[in-house]
């Protein structure tokens, strides 16, 4: 909305009309409070004039204007003077503190802009309206990654691959690759299975645009101040007068006392009468002051049985110029002016600027749908129909696609009546109606087949994988489902291409930085889409616009997108187990997203493929093509094959991705074979690749490591924050699992911070801002936490066994205690600012200290050993779970699950690892520092020369043993809730040695 200021004498006039029929059906009193609202519009009285047009010819109706003139010359001066938001009566005088609201949120909005400002907190809005048309939009490459058919259950990915080709976006601009580093024959038969799904699934979601479109997902739910005392005394003046106006019109119902004025009114009836023109009010002074009044004039046109009125058009054309012909007038008008050249201009406040009234759902709502369908209908085959006129009008293409959309409404009748009456057929004739059968047979076949593999010889396309191993075989590279239509209609299916790259035990692999690089070759070797889209296996599609809403930000000029490398989606998850997660993203990643952009995150990221190929901001010129320097120093030949391997067609793909062609010469079926070399383990040996160019290495964090390789470059990113978001995933139990993800981001950071890539190195020589470099080596240095915190969490037992003191006396333990109790309530107003309960915050704060004090603290030890060159470091691929489906529809809001340590459950997984040992020591430690306190060990100690009391210390020991409740819990509970005795004995013996060691002296 741009608002331009004009001084007031300069402001044109305005003509404003009112239309009325039926002073039943149209009750006068709203029409008074219609015409009421436009009197007391913020705009110079002298500039407006009022027109009421009552079609019925109703003298109450007349009564009831003349009467509120009179009651507008205080409701005006009334309104503007304290600046009244609600300018109808009857809705103002409903909430008499209006205007205190109106002030109080004036306040927050000032506040929560000026927050936005100090913080550099960025919120990207995307608007599809404005995304190019069809056959215009950019290719796009979608990758998903598994590497364990046990621990990645196939059924998770298949899912995720059905909810990646269902998306709304052309099919004929999309490729889906699926790379299974497992190599696993049941991963490729479950998505084999899934493509023959597809062909149903895909055209299902977009005929019914269905919202979630991963089916495990869509399936679980069931089908079925006070004032000052002028303005009290104004108020309730005002609304007597109000009242006193409302007495008079309804009694004006039954009876009024008749003056000369209606004497027009006399012997006149609704369709038979002569013009009645009446000035209600002139504006005479013409200075346009706060207290005067527009124009008001009430008109009447002749009607005659024998002549045709048409409807309210006639009315109008009273006034102005309405079209006729049908009973859709204001759509015929339309049509007419955008047919003659005009444009229009939509308006759409925070407030909404006009409200009216629906009827009641029944006979008179089914009355104004039939009129409203009958007019559409009328236009569509009367001459001003957007049908007609293809070349004569000046209407635009795509306006006339829209009219004709409209004007169709009504035909809907035929085949909505069809599928009212489909279910039942269908019950009857015991047929299926929905794709549910069809997902439920899947999932049988891939259960089937996880149980028994007779169908790996049926079939000799599963001949690939005889002899297999995960860890040694050769490169596999399956096309699944080809779109030989390419023309992007609601039935096709995307491209999906199944890969998995050779292996050798002799042969590092990179894990899925390795797997990543592969995908981006045989990417370019097929289709060379210009943007990249990166999903993780148990991630789906929960916003169908999701490609759409990523090319907004690619595509729109302002924001300069040849400088944005990346457009990153927050990690959003459907079970309970991620609150904090949630909060790192809502505060530091849009936080930093207000620097140089997001950090990547491993997953629901769209990358921009000449990035990928190593391009550096300095590499482009003003247009955002390559610059002479960078074509003779990238485009070289020689230089191209050391950088991407010896490939020719590989170096081909990059020459054209790098001049923004992605029209391969090849076909998909024809470049398989060369596929299959590039996929090699071999094939990186003395090039680029995970070096400078794709995803890097030297990291299990390979996603914060490329994602300090786009940003040192020059680039930045941008991070969109959709709601409903556009991917959902699941974050693993609390419990041994997380515990071994956690503690593999935690080594992964480390390696980051400790490489090349560091953050703190090349301060100079890269182009990364200062405050994107200060923001990586906070997040890389998360796992030197450790130390510090377990140190602290064992200090407070040490001094109350050792009797000596943990805080300083006097000032300086007000301080102390006054910053940790300013935290905790800051960090306690984050979660709830976000929505989170004090359940949660509590959950969450004892969860970060788990895993600083046990996971983190093996990252440390794995780190150390690298660094010394005793091990490497060694990923693990954490186990992924699937709830339980459950019919129904999906396109209800989604159902949190419980799994280990959250605010609903309480519960903690336990296992013999090692992980569960620093906590169990810690409790054990500060629960015999506790017992040693209250027995009189601390008594005992002050009489032979102690110091202190040691309430302060014992506080602060329980402080600990409720953060770490889950273990005090685990030491009295069996199962996989409890303690093992292994972990319990250690622990113990550990304990035992801590004491003999405080109390000595």
């Amino acid at each position: 909305l741009i608002i331009i200021y004009i001084r007031v004498h300069e402001l044109p006039s305005v003509d404003m009309f009112v239309t009325t029929a039926d002073p039943v059906r149209e009750p006068p009193i709203l029409v008074v409070n219609t015409v009421l609202s436009l009197l007391a519009v913020n705009y110079p009285a002298n500039k407006l004039a009022c027109y009421v047009s009552d079609d019925g010819c109703s003298a109450l109706t007349y009564f009831s204007l003349k009467e509120a003139s009179k009651f507008a010359k205080i409701w005006v001066p009334f309104c503007k003077k304290y600046n009244v938001r609600v300018r109808a009566p009857f809705r103002y005088f409903l909430n008499p503190v209006d205007a205190k609201e109106d002030s109080e949120f004036s306040r927050d909005w000032e506040m929560t802009k000026n927050r936005l400002k100090l913080w550099g907190i960025v919120i990207t809005n995307t608007k599809l309206a404005g995304a190019k048309p069809v056959h215009e939009l950019p290719s796009v490459d979608m990758f998903v990654t598994t590497a364990d058919p046990v621990r990645e259950p196939p059924i998770l990915v298949v899912n995720t691959v059905l909810s990646l080709l269902a998306v709304n976006y052309p099919a004929n601009k999309l490729a889906c690759y699926v790379s299974d580093d497992g190599c696993s024959p049941l991963t490729y038969f479950s998505l084999k299975e899934a493509c023959n799904f597809a062909k149903i699934w895909v055209p299902f979601c977009k005929k019914y645009n269905v919202r979630v479109r991963a089916p495990f997902r869509y399936f679980l739910n069931s089908l079925d101040a006070k004032e000052d005392s002028e303005f009290s005394r104004d108020w309730e003046m005002t609304k007597r007068e109000y009242e006193k106006l409302s007495g008079k019109v309804e009694d004006a119902t039954r009876d009024w006392d008749a003056d000369d004025d209606f004497e027009a009114f006399s012997n006149t009836k609704p369709n038979d009468h002569s013009t009645i023109v009446k000035v209600v009010w002139e504006n005479k002074g013409g200075v346009g002051d706060e207290k005067e009044l527009p124009h008001f004039v009430y008109v009447s046109r002749e009607k005659r049985p024998n002549y045709l009125h048409h409807y309210k058009a006639g009315a109008m054309n009273f006034l102005i110029g309405w079209l006729y012909d049908s009973t859709a007038e204001d759509v015929n008008t339309s049509i007419d002016i955008h047919s003659r050249g005009w444009t229009s201009s939509y308006i759409y406040p925070d407030e909404p600027a006009f409200l009216g009234c629906m009827p009641p759902g029944g006979p008179e709502a089914m009355v104004q749908q039939r009129r409203w369908g009958t007019g559409m209908l009328e236009v569509l085959f009367n001459k001003h129909s957007p049908l007609i006129g293809i070349f004569s009008q000046k209407l635009r293409f795509r306006q006339r696609l829209a009219y004709i959309h409209i004007f169709t409404w009504g035909l809907r009748s035929i085949p909505e009546l069809a599928y009212c009456l489909l279910p039942a057929y269908c019950l009857l004739h015991n047929s299926a109606l929905f794709p549910k059968t069809e997902y439920e047979k899947l999932c049988r076949k891939v259960e089937d087949a996880t149980g028994d593999s007779h169908w790996l010889d049926s079939d000799d396309d599963f001949e690939a994988f005889s002899n297999t191993k995960p860890t040694d075989h050769s490169t596999i590279v399956k096309l699944v489902c080809e779109n030989k239509e390419g023309v992007g209609d609601e039935k096709e299916v995307p491209h999906f291409v199944y890969i998995s790259r050779e292996k050798r035990e002799n042969y590092h692999h990179h894990y899925k930085a390795g797997a990543m690089n592969f995908l981006v070759r045989v990417s370019g070797l097929m289709t060379n889409a210009p943007y990249m889209l990166n999903v993780d296996c148990d991630m789906y599609v929960n916003e169908a616009d999701v490609v759409r809403q990523a090319m907004c930000v690619f595509l729109q000029k302002p924001m300069n997108p040849n400088h944005c490398a990346f457009v990153q989606f927050p990690q959003d998850f459907y079970d309970s187990n991620a609150d904090e997660f949630i909060i790192l993203q809502s505060y530091l990643g849009r936080g930093i997203a207000g620097i140089q952009g997001p950090i990547f995150t491993g997953s629901g990221c769209f990358h921009t493929r000449k990035v990928m190929y190593g391009l550096s901001i300095d590499d482009l010129d003003d247009s955002g093509s390559l610059s002479s320097v960078a074509t003779k120093r990238m485009l070289a030949e020689g230089s191209l094959a050391r950088e991407f391997g010896s490939s020719k067609e590989i170096v081909k793909s990059v020459v054209e991705a790098l001049q923004g062609k992605s029209n391969p010469q090849q076909t998909i079926t024809n470049s398989i074979e060369i596929a299959k070399e590039v996929g090699n383990c071999h094939y990186e040996y003395q090039t680029s690749w995970g070096k400078t160019i794709g995803w890097l290495y030297d990291s299990m964090a390979d996603d914060v490591n490329t994602s300090i390789g786009i940003h040192s470059r020059g680039w930045t990113s941008s991070y969109i924050s959709p709601d409903p978001p556009a991917f959902l995933g699941c974050m693993p139990p609390m419990g041994p699992v997380a515990m071994v993800q956690w503690q593999r981001w935690g080594t992964g950071m480390l390696e980051v911070f400790f490489n090349k890539q560091s953050p703190l190195m090349g301060l100079f020589h890269q182009k990364m801002r200062f405050r994107q470099r200060l923001a990586y080596i906070s997040i890389s240095m998360w796992g030197l936490r450790s130390i510090p915190e377990l140190f602290y969490c064992l200090l407070p037992a040490y001094c109350l066994l050792h009797n000596s003191a943990l805080f300083p006396k006097g000032l300086c333990l007000g301080i102390i205690v006054t910053l940790l109790g300013m935290h905790s309530l800051y960090t306690l107003w984050e979660f709830m600012r976000v929505g989170f309960s004090v359940q949660s915050w509590y959950v969450s704060q004892s969860i970060w200290r788990i895993k600083a004090t046990s996971c983190w603290l093996f990252s440390i030890l794995d780190i150390t050993l690298k660094l010394l060159g005793i091990s490497k470091v060694v990923l693990i691929v954490t186990q992924k779970t699937i709830p339980e489906s459950r019919s129904g529809s999906g396109d209800e809001p989604p159902q949190h699950i419980d799994h280990g340590l959250s605010p609903s459950s309480g519960k903690f997984e336990i296992d013999g690892s090692l992980y569960f040992l620093p906590g169990t020591f810690i409790v054990l430690v500060n629960l015999a520092a506790i017992a040693g306190y209250w027995v009189g060990l601390q008594s005992w100690s002050c009489k032979h020369g102690g110091g202190g009391s040691g309430l302060a210390e014992a506080c602060i020991c329980v402080l600990v043993v409720i953060i770490f409740y889950p273990f005090l819990m685990g030491l009295f509970k069996k199962g996989k809730y409890g303690i093992p005795l292994s972990t319990l004995s250690k622990a113990v013996f550990l304990t035992a040695l801590f004491v003999v060691f405080s109390v000595r002296k």
